[in-house]
């Protein structure tokens, strides 16, 4: 009779499963089951506390403000650089108290948008954003 001949990869694989399971066994013999164990190692990382987390967050409110790029000067055509009528927009947003800055259907080309306190940018379904490549803008 013939042994089939072990490599030293399926060596290795054996011998790394067979650690893992000395260390994995213990922690379900001693809980009394994976779930327990599974619970134990989440509350003891922080995740048993995800509950209580989450019912301290509470979702952001905005006024109800409209801002229009393009009442700043922005032009969906894809083309032209609207970054300064993005700028306008926002500081007057943020100016108002806050609200929304709409950008309607079209293709904006703008530099970097850096939003402020309280300013909701919101796309219109058929609105995209085209980032300039110029790290300047």
């Amino acid at each position: 009779m013939r042994h089939p001949r072990v490599t030293r990869r399926d060596f290795l694989t054996t011998s790394a499963l067979a650690g893992a399971g000395m260390i994995v066994a213990p922690g379900l013999l001693e809980r009394g089951s994976a779930r327990g164990w599974l619970a134990a190692q989440a509350s003891h990382r922080g995740w048993g506390e995800v509950d209580a987390i989450l019912a301290r967050i509470l979702p952001p409110a905005f006024p109800d403000r409209v801002f229009p790029v393009t009442d700043y000067g922005a032009v969906g055509d894809g083309a032209r650089d609207c970054t300064a009528a993005f700028r306008q927009a926002i500081a007057a947003c943020a100016g108002a108290g806050g609200g929304r800055v709409l950008v309607p259907d079209g293709r904006f080309l703008t530099g970097a948008i850096h939003l402020l306190s309280r300013v909701n940018l919101h796309l219109s379904d058929g609105a995209t954003i085209a980032f300039s490549r110029n790290p300047d803008q």
